[in-house]
């Protein structure tokens, strides 16, 4: 399932092409829960593809939020700031929005209840990690 869904991600991509995989197989099939249905990641691939303005983001707990203040402050080392990074450099004519709405030590159902208070609206991309709470 895993890596179905990491080739068809590959499908899309445009130059730069995507790094090689880090993960082995077995890891990238733990990497996804659930594939969904990838028309919405398509679209929001064309508007980028297009040089049009995008919002991306990111729930979850201190793993997405960073484990200190230092690593908030400074995201370059968070997954979803790394993709985000990565997008921008892939599609330059693009503008990329990223804000980080995770929190430390939060559990899920948490944001279940409070989403619409910590994500905008007009959000085209959202990561979600639930990993640790």
């Amino acid at each position: 399932m895993g890596w179905e869904y990491m080739e068809a991600l590959r499908s899309l991509a445009t130059p730069p092409q995507l790094p090689p995989p880090r993960l082995t197989l077995p890891e990238l099939r733990r990497t996804v829960s659930h594939e969904g249905d990838l028309l919405r990641l398509q679209c929001v691939l064309q508007r980028l593809r297009d040089g049009e303005n995008v919002t991306i983001g990111v729930i979850g707990g201190s793993i997405s939020a960073g484990t200190s203040v230092r690593v908030r402050a400074n995201q370059s080392g968070l997954f979803h700031k790394q993709a985000t990074d990565w997008l921008q450099s892939a599609y330059p004519a693009a503008k990329i929005v990223h804000f980080n709405a995770a929190m430390p030590a939060i559990p899920p159902y948490y944001m279940e209840q409070c989403l619409q208070m910590h994500v905008p609206a007009t959000v085209d991309l959202m990561f979600v990690e639930a990993a640790a709470n």
